[in-house]
């Protein structure tokens, strides 16, 4: 088993210790929440997904923001392969959300993560394959 460290679970009020492939994915989660250039000791971290919400993103656009996602998920060293889809949806006509699939390999093998982002929120769901 791939040793992914442990942490609190930032996710939730409690502050309950994570660890494993939760860790990771909460870990990488955060990534596309945090605008690029926020987090003072790494620059290079982080791509917010939530400023693609109230631009207009052609569908051929969606291709490239998800290379770029590829690349942030691989920015994490526990992160071995990464491969994202993304898609551009509507709520109830009023509201955008941004969904980002990753299908993200480690130590331990294969799992999917699953991010929507709207104006106003976020979900993280981890998949296991």
């Amino acid at each position: 088993m791939a040793k992914l460290g442990t942490d609190l679970g930032d996710f939730d009020a409690v502050g309950t210790l994570i660890s494993g492939r939760e860790l990771l994915a909460k870990d990488i989660a955060w990534r596309f929440l945090t605008p690029e250039g926020d987090l003072f000791t790494d620059r290079g971290y982080g791509y917010d997904l939530r400023q693609f919400l109230n631009e207009a993103v052609a569908e051929e656009q969606l291709g490239a923001i998800a290379g770029r996602c590829e690349l942030e998920a691989l920015k994490d060293d526990r992160v071995t392969a990464a491969r994202a889809t993304l898609a551009l949806e509507s709520i109830d006509g009023t509201k955008r959300r941004l969904r980002l699939v990753l299908d993200l390999q480690d130590g331990d093998g294969p799992f999917k993560l699953v991010i929507s982002v709207w104006s106003d929120g976020f979900t993280v769901e981890v998949l296991t394959q």
